[in-house]
């Protein structure tokens, strides 16, 4: 049974990305811009194509990003990713680069 990827947008809502793990994908990294989650997939020939969650965002925040997939450095991280309920909540995947703005400003100010 293939493994249907979806990603989040800013209102915690779900999206399907028409992308299925077992279509030669060999990694998939999650970008999160102003809270919209923007997928990379990498296939075994060497293209990648890129999935936005939201096409009519006003600003280009970038909040962080993490591989949820990689078959090459053993990185499986769907079963967690599919189970996130905030699309802030991706920032506790293992591996996660969390760069809002307010959480590094607010841990430099001690809060």
């Amino acid at each position: 049974m293939a493994r249907r990827i979806r990603i989040m947008d800013y209102a915690n809502e779900w999206h399907d990305t028409g992308i299925d793990v077992e279509d030669d994908v060999v990694r998939i990294s999650i970008e999160v811009i102003t809270g919209d989650h923007v997928a990379t997939f990498c296939f075994s020939n060497g293209l990648c194509e890129t999935v936005d969650s939201c096409f009519d965002r006003l600003h280009d925040y970038h909040d962080g990003k993490v591989v949820i997939y990689d078959k090459d450095e053993g990185i499986d991280l769907l079963d967690q990713y599919d189970k996130i309920e905030e699309t802030y909540d991706i920032f506790d995947l293992e591996g996660a680069d969390d760069n809002r703005f307010y959480s590094v400003f607010s841990e430099w100010l001690g809060l």
